[in-house]
């Protein structure tokens, strides 16, 4: 990251030394006209300069030494700055190649049709898909989606199946956290600083299919990630181009703000 090597109060410093020494310089001709003081009676007048001049030049090369380690300095503090950039990068795409792990590593065999559903594919099979059984043993609903249906956002809790995700969720909450509480933006202002937290969880986002976002929708509803995930989930809109079709109620979309789908409600 780039900063600006001389700040404004450095040029007002500047400006103020600069000052200081046009002016020793100016009391040559004003000590030696005789309008303050005469020291035109005062031997050599080559003298009174120089003896007036010595100063200004040690002055002129002391500030020069002084702008060199200005320099140095700032150059520090942007190599410093550029490092915790980098290694703040480094963090987040490690932890993004693991929610990518872990959403390959996903994994689950339906027994009655003997086929096995594996990563992303998995998201729409346990929404869509699965039956369900109660303590009885029998069918009770089709997916997640008929749980919902049935019974309202309390089924979910009740259910084994969001228990498959939990290492997701997990995970994506501490990427989204991890971006959150970052002070590597800090020199920046309040508004450039949300700009960027957004940009980078907005690389998450991108990752997401449609089913994942819809199984991101209704855990930030649930008891699991109500408190905590979901403030964050509205911040920086994870849940911006939601399929509103494939929730079991569109009027859900009221239960979070606006800001989660990017500023506006999905149509």
């Amino acid at each position: 990251m780039k900063k600006n090597t001389f700040s404004k109060k450095f040029w007002i410093y500047t400006a103020l030394y600069v000052l200081s020494c046009v002016s020793i310089c100016c009391l040559p001709a004003l000590l030696t006209s005789g309008s303050v003081i005469d020291f035109t009676e005062t031997g050599q007048i080559g003298d009174t300069i120089g003896g007036i001049m010595g100063p200004v030049v040690a002055m002129i090369a002391a500030y020069l030494t002084f702008i060199a380690f200005w320099v140095q300095k700032q150059a520090n503090e942007a190599q410093r700055q550029d490092i915790k950039v980098e290694r703040f990068n480094a963090n987040f795409y490690n932890l993004l190649n693991i929610h990518e792990q872990i959403t390959s590593s996903l994994e689950f065999t339906d027994l009655r049709k003997n086929i096995t559903y594996r990563g992303r594919e998995l998201f729409r099979y346990t929404f869509e898909l699965v039956w369900e059984y109660n303590q009885k043993g029998e069918y009770v609903a089709k997916g997640m989606r008929g749980r919902i249906n049935t019974s309202g956002m309390e089924s979910y809790a009740d259910s084994n199946t969001p228990t498959y995700f939990d290492h997701y969720f997990r995970n994506m909450y501490r990427i989204v956290k991890f971006v959150e509480e970052t002070d590597v933006f800090d020199d920046l202002p309040q508004e450039e600083i949300d700009k960027k937290k957004y940009e980078y969880v907005s690389i998450l986002r991108s990752t997401l299919s449609r089913y994942e976002l819809v199984w991101l929708f209704y855990n930030t509803l649930s008891i699991y990630g109500k408190a905590k995930f979901k403030p964050l989930v509205e911040k920086y809109a994870l849940l911006n181009n939601i399929r509103v079709e494939l929730l079991v109620n569109q009027e859900d979309v009221k239960e979070f703000d606006a800001k989660a789908f990017g500023g506006q409600y999905p149509v």
